[in-house]
C-alpha cells in the first residue's frame, strides 16, 4: 500500500494536472500513474478518436472513443476536457471510451482511481464516470448519484465493498477519488477530502477485467451513461490514501484505550483486535503477556502485568504512532463485569417482562442477552406486564431484590388493582396513570440465577394514579433502603374514582422506606415537585456525593436533568440541588426518557443510558460521562457513543445496569449455556467467492430455561481468494451475535463457539451457450442444436439425445458449431439434447429444449 502524505491534494494536482513539482510536496515522492489522461492533446473527439495516456504504461494504454457525440471543452484549471452528453443504458450510440487492457497488473494488491468531473445537473441514476473492470461481478468504481448517496465501489463476484455517502454529488467540478489499499480497505474521497472507506477483502486484481481494463462514461449494468465532463482521468497501481485518514481508521477501530484495565475470566481465551490496516506494526513490552502479532492475551498467574502497546504507522516519510499502557491480570475477588435488568417493547406481541443481557467479559460497552432472548421473568399478578426494572442488593443479607412496574400497556387484560376491577375499557387512558398500577411487583433472589415467585405491594396513596418506574438505594446509616418512583397526583378526585382529565393533576417523585419489600414498608412523601409532570428518577452515589436523573415532561427545555448534593439525606424534598446538565439526549434522540447510570469499575468513566421511544427507533442509547473523579461538577462532560462503540440489541428498554463480582458473572454465565452451534456446508466454483448464510442455529441447554434452538446472525471472517482459487475444500469461521466466541466458562464445553462452515470449491464451470430447434427435410424432422463457446479456451463438447450422441472436439473461444439429429420420424413430442463440455481448466453440463415438432 502507498499511504499518501497530508499534502496529497497537492500530490495529486502534480499528477493529474500536469502542475510542477514543486506545487507538491517538498519531501514527498510524486505518485506516478500507470494511466493518465489529460486530453489536453485534442482538439475535437469522433468516434475511434484517441485519448493519448502521458502516465508509465505508455501508448499501449491509450484510451478509445466509441461513437460521435463527445465534445473537447475547456478545463477550468486549464487544458481541455472532454464533455459526454449522456443516453440511455440501452442506447448503442452514446459516446463513451475504453481503457485497454493492461492498467492493472496480474496479481497486483492495490490501486486508486481519480478523476476530476464536473455535473451539470445532479441525477441519482447510477452513472458511471470512470471505471475499471469489465463485467457486472468485477469491478471498481465511483458513481457522483445513485438512489440517495455517492459512493465508491469495488465488486468480485458475490463479495462487495460500499463506500458511501449520503447524498449525490453537488453540481461543478469535483476531483474523485478511490483507493483500495488490497485486502484491507477502500477508500472514497471528494474534493480530496475522505468522505467514506470500509474495509474490504478484495484486491487491484481481484476487480480488474479480462478482456479490457476499463470505462469512461458507461456503466456494465446498463445504467445511464455519463452525461457530465471529465478533466483528467488516472490509475495508479498504489492506493493513494492520506496517512492520518489510515491513522483515524486504525485508531477508531481499537477496543481498548490508554490506562485500560484488562481483566481476563479464568475460563476465558482473550485475543485484543490489533489491526494492521496500512501496514501498521505492533511492538509489545512484554510479548509473553500481549503478543503483538496475534493480540493473544495471557494474565500472570498472579498480580498485574503492566504491558506497553505501541502502533507504528510509516509511509511516504511521514510517521504516525501511539503507546497504549495496559493493566493485565485474572480477577480475584474484584468486580467483574456487568448485568442489565430491563423489558421489551412490541406493540405486536407480549414482551412486557424481564430480560437479562451480560456484558461481553469486562467490557461495560458489549452486551449478550441471556436465556436465548426469550424473558428470564414474567408476572402473572396485576396486569401481568412488568416495565421500569431495577436491582438492588442488602449489603448486610446478600439478597437481591428485583422491583417493576405493574403495567402492560399492550394486549390489555382485565385485573384487580386496589380492589378494584380493571375492564380494560379505559386503557387508552392509561398514561394519565388514574385508577392504575398501584403496585408493584417484587422478586428475590439469593444468587441472580434463582428467583422467588413474585409478589405486589400496594405504594399509591389514596390521591396518586399510579406508581412507575421504581427504585431504591441503601441507607447504610438507617440501614433500610429509600424507594422512589413517579405518581400523578390528584387534587380532588380519589381512587378508585380518580379523573383521567382532571385539572392540575401531575406527576410527581415519592418516596418511602423499606427493608423487605413485603411488610416493612412506611410513605415518606413527595421528593421532587415541580407543579408539573417529572418521573423516571435514577440515582447514583459516587465519593460522597449524589446525583440524580430525571425526566421533566412538562418543560422539553429540561428533558433529562442531572442534579447533585452533598446531603446525606437526599431523599427530603427540602434538600438543596445543583443543576450539572439538561436536555439530555434530545438534541441526539428527540424523545428520550427512563435514565440509568452506572460506573466502569475499572476507571474514572460513567455511562448514561438514555431510553428513545415515540417512533420506528426505540431503546437505549448511551452516552460517556466523564469528570466525576475531580469532584467539581463543571467538569462532568457527556459524550455520545457512536454506533460503533457499543453493541447493545435495539429492543433493550428501561432498566437498570449492575456492576457484579466474579462469582456472580460466573454463576451467570455458565446458567446460560451455549451447547453448540450447527456446521453449515457451502459449495462454490473456483474463483468464486462463496456465498456464506447470514445465519446459524445456536442450540442452547439450560436447566432451569430447557433447550432452545435460534436462528443467530453471523458475521464470518474474511476469506483469502486464494482458498477458493482451485478445486478442494476449505473452512471458514464466524462471530455469532449474542454468543461469546472465545470464552469458556465449563468443562462441558472445551469447543471454541464459533460458527463454523465447510466450503466445496469444484472446478470452474465452463460458459457455453446452447439452443435446440426443429426443421423438416423429406417429410422427416430433424433436431438441430447449437453450441457457441461463451469462455475464454477451448472446449470439447458432447451431445446427447434419444436419436444418437455427436462431439465436437476443439470448439475455440467464441466459434459457434451445430450439428444435427435426424429422428428419421414424421413427428416428435418436445425434448430435451444433453450437452456436456470440458476444457483444461472447467466442465459444463446442461441441456437445450425443442418445441415438438410434426412434418406431416
Amino acid at each position: 500500500m502507498k499511504t499518501a502524505t497530508s499534502a496529497l491534494a497537492c500530490l495529486i494536482a502534480g499528477a493529474i494536472l500536469g502542475l510542477p513539482p514543486a506545487a507538491a510536496a517538498a519531501e514527498s515522492i510524486e505518485p506516478v500513474p500507470v494511466v493518465h489522461y489529460t486530453f489536453d492533446e485534442l482538439t475535437s473527439v469522433a468516434a475511434a478518436a484517441t485519448l493519448a495516456n502521458t502516465g508509465s504504461g505508455g501508448s499501449a494504454l491509450d484510451g478509445v472513443v466509441a461513437n460521435a457525440g463527445a465534445a473537447v471543452v475547456a478545463d477550468e484549471a486549464g487544458g481541455s476536457a472532454v464533455k459526454f452528453p449522456g443516453g440511455a443504458g440501452s442506447s448503442t450510440t452514446a459516446p463513451f471510451a475504453t481503457v485497454p487492457l493492461g492498467a492493472v497488473a496480474a496479481g497486483q494488491q492495490d490501486v486508486t482511481l481519480a478523476a476530476r468531473v464536473k455535473l451539470d445537473a445532479t441525477a441519482n441514476n447510477c452513472q458511471w464516470p470512470f471505471m475499471i473492470g469489465e463485467s457486472r461481478t468485477k469491478y471498481l468504481f465511483a458513481t457522483t448519484g445513485c438512489g440517495s448517496g455517492t459512493y465508491g465501489e469495488a465488486v468480485n463476484g458475490s463479495v462487495r465493498s460500499t463506500a458511501r455517502r449520503a447524498g449525490v454529488l453537488e453540481t461543478g467540478w469535483h476531483d474523485l477519488r478511490v483507493a483500495l489499499d488490497g485486502g484491507s480497505r477502500l477508500y472514497y474521497y471528494i474534493d480530496d477530502a475522505l468522505v467514506a472507506s470500509t474495509a474490504t477483502q478484495l484486491t487491484a486484481a481481484d476487480v480488474a477485467g479480462t478482456t479490457r481494463s476499463g470505462w469512461l462514461a458507461k456503466s456494465p449494468y446498463g445504467d445511464a451513461f455519463f452525461n457530465g465532463t471529465i478533466g483528467d482521468f488516472a490509475v495508479y497501481a498504489e492506493a493513494l490514501v492520506d496517512i492520518d485518514d489510515t491513522w483515524s481508521v486504525v485508531t477508531s477501530a481499537l477496543a481498548f484505550a490508554d490506562g485500560d484495565v484488562v481483566k481476563v475470566h479464568p475460563d476465558e481465551t482473550r485475543t485484543l483486535t490489533l489491526p494492521t490496516t496500512g501496514g501498521v506494526v505492533w511492538t509489545s513490552s512484554n510479548p509473553g503477556v500481549i503478543d503483538p502479532r496475534t493480540g493473544a492475551v495471557t494474565p500472570p498467574a498472579e498480580g498485574v502485568a503492566t504491558v506497553e502497546l505501541t502502533a507504528t504507522l510509516a509511509s511516504g516519510g511521514e510517521t504516525r504512532s501511539a503507546a497504549y499502557t495496559l493493566a493485565v491480570s485474572r480477577p480475584a475477588d474484584d468486580p467483574y463485569g456487568y448485568l442489565m435488568v430491563h423489558f421489551i417493547e412490541d406493540a405486536n406481541g407480549y414482551a412486557e417482562k424481564i430480560y437479562f443481557d451480560l456484558s461481553r467479559g469486562d467490557d461495560p460497552t458489549k452486551w449478550d442477552r441471556l436465556n436465548a432472548g426469550d424473558p428470564i421473568l414474567a408476572s402473572d399478578l396485576g396486569s401481568t406486564g412488568i416495565r421500569d426494572p431495577y436491582l438492588v442488593q442488602n449489603p448486610n443479607t446478600g439478597t437481591y431484590y428485583l422491583m417493576a412496574t405493574d403495567l402492560r400497556v399492550f394486549g390489555c387484560q382485565p385485573f384487580t388493582t386496589g380492589g378494584r376491577e380493571y375492564d380494560c375499557s379505559q386503557h387508552g387512558s392509561w398514561p394519565a396513570g388514574a385508577n392504575l398500577s398501584r403496585e408493584l411487583v417484587f422478586w428475590e433472589s439469593d444468587d441472580l440465577v434463582n428467583w422467588s415467585e413474585p409478589w405486589t405491594l400496594p405504594i399509591a396513596q389514596p390521591d396518586q394514579g399510579m406508581a412507575w418506574a421504581p427504585e431504591a438505594t441503601w441507607d447504610p446509616i438507617a440501614e433500610r433502603f429509600v424507594m422512589y418512583w413517579s405518581s400523578k397526583t390528584y387534587p380532588t378526585t380519589r381512587f378508585p374514582n380518580q379523573v383521567a382529565s382532571e385539572a392540575g393533576a401531575y406527576s410527581k417523585v415519592q418516596y418511602g422506606f423499606t427493608t423487605d419489600f413485603r411488610t416493612d414498608y412506611t410513605y415518606g412523601g413527595v421528593m421532587i415537585d415541580k407543579g408539573r409532570d417529572v418521573i423516571d428518577t435514577t440515582i447514583h452515589q459516587y465519593d460522597g456525593r449524589t446525583y440524580r436523573i430525571s425526566k421533566d415532561n412538562g418543560d422539553a427545555n429540561v428533558g433529562i436533568w442531572m442534579e447533585a448534593t452533598d446531603a446525606v439525606d437526599w431523599w427530603l424534598p427540602t434538600t438543596a440541588w445543583t443543576t450539572v446538565e439538561t436536555a439530555i439526549g434530545k438534541a441526539d434522540y428527540g424523545s428520550v426518557e427512563g435514565p440509568l447510570m452506572f460506573k466502569d469499575t475499572n476507571k474514572d468513566v460513567w455511562y448514561v443510558y438514555v431510553d428513545q421511544y415515540g417512533g420506528s427507533s426505540q431503546g437505549y442509547r448511551p452516552y460517556r460521562v466523564t469528570g466525576l473523579e475531580t469532584g467539581d461538577l463543571d467538569d462532568i462532560a457527556f459524550t455520545k457513543m457512536s454506533a460503533s462503540e457499543f453493541d447493545m440489541l435495539s429492543t433493550t428498554k428501561h432498566g437498570v445496569v449492575r456492576p457484579l463480582t466474579l462469582d456472580e458473572y460466573t454463576g451467570l454465565r455458565k446458567a446460560d449455556s451455549v451447547s453448540s452451534i450447527a456446521p453449515v456446508a457451502v459449495e462454490t466454483t473456483a474463483d468464486e467467492a462463496p456465498a456464506l448464510p447470514e445465519t446459524v442455529t445456536v442450540s442452547y441447554e439450560d436447566a432451569r430455561f430447557g433447550a432452545a434452538e435460534i436462528e443467530r446472525a453471523v458475521t464470518w471472517d474474511a476469506i483469502d481468494p486464494e482458498a477458493y482459487a482451485a478445486e478442494g475444500t476449505f473452512t471458514v469461521t464466524g462471530v455469532v451475535e449474542g454468543v461469546l466466541p472465545d470464552q469458556q466458562f465449563s468443562a462441558d464445553h472445551a469447543a471454541t463457539l464459533r460458527a463454523q462452515a465447510t466450503v466445496t470449491v469444484h472446478p470452474p464451470s465452463l460458459a457455453l451457450e446452447s439452443v435446440a430447434s426443429t426443421r423438416c427435410a423429406a417429410g422427416k424432422v430433424h433436431i438441430v442444436v447449437s453450441v457457441r463457446n461463451a469462455d475464454d479456451e477451448p472446449a470439447d463438447i458432447t451431445l446427447t439425445s434419444p436419436y444418437g450422441t455427436k462431439t465436437v472436439t476443439g470448439l475455440a473461444s467464441g466459434s459457434t458449431a451445430s450439428v444435427v439429429f435426424t429422428t428419421r420420424q414424421t413427428s416428435v413430442p418436445a425434448g430435451e439434447v444433453a450437452v456436456s463440455g470440458t476444457s483444461d481448466s472447467g466442465g459444463y453440463d446442461g441441456e437445450a429444449v425443442h418445441a415438438a415438432a410434426s412434418c406431416g
